[in-house]
């Protein structure tokens, strides 16, 4: 009975050791992760939190992800979205700007940094938005459509229609193009 009670606990003691050989592992390979990478992992599953609707969680990683690269540009941009469909503009110009500060030739952020300065009536702030996208040789339909909002809120509804006509070459089927085409149509014909 000694013999099997020896050989019980040295088997017991073994497979104890393996254990804690694999835990030990687990953690080493763990921390071979770098700070970057889990960043960047924390923003993937952010990204894939949000278009799944989860708002609560994807901002609970978007913010892990910003606790280790506060100025990440993609991180504030989907940041800027999520607080977009809180109705909270404030929180999402504050990270727009960040984004753009970031990363300079960020297009998407500059577009909704500008649009959202049109509806706030800051129209010196939308026109260096869509200076910086011109000076970038950036001729997208979207430019086109930010320049054609800045010039209705100005009131100059021909240059208007002129950029949302040129939106409507390269794409035919935008419908923001259409639907502000026949906004400064109907405040024309009157």
């Amino acid at each position: 009975t000694n013999v099997k009670r020896t050989a019980s606990n040295a088997s017991t003691s073994l497979h104890l050791t393996l254990l804690l050989m694999l835990v030990g592992v687990g953690i080493l390979l763990g921390a071979c992760e770098s700070p970057t990478e889990k960043a960047f992992g924390y923003l993937a599953k952010a990204q894939e939190l949000y278009v799944d609707g989860d708002l609560v969680k994807a901002e609970i990683e978007v913010k892990n992800t910003l606790q280790i690269l506060p100025k990440n540009p993609e991180a504030r941009f989907l940041l800027a979205r999520i607080a977009e469909s809180r109705g909270d503009f404030a929180e999402m110009a504050q990270n727009l700007r960040s984004a753009v500060n970031a990363k300079p030739d960020f297009i998407e952020a500059r577009l909704k940094l500008g649009t959202l300065y049109v509806m706030g009536g800051a129209l010196d702030l939308a026109e260096e938005q869509a200076t910086h996208l011109r000076d970038s040789n950036t001729d997208r339909a979207d430019v086109r459509i930010l320049n054609a909002r800045i010039h209705a809120a100005k009131g100059d509804m021909e240059a208007a229609r002129l950029e949302l006509e040129s939106a409507l070459e390269m794409e035919p089927d935008n419908i923001q193009a259409l639907g502000l085409l026949a906004s400064v149509a109907a405040t024309t014909d009157l």
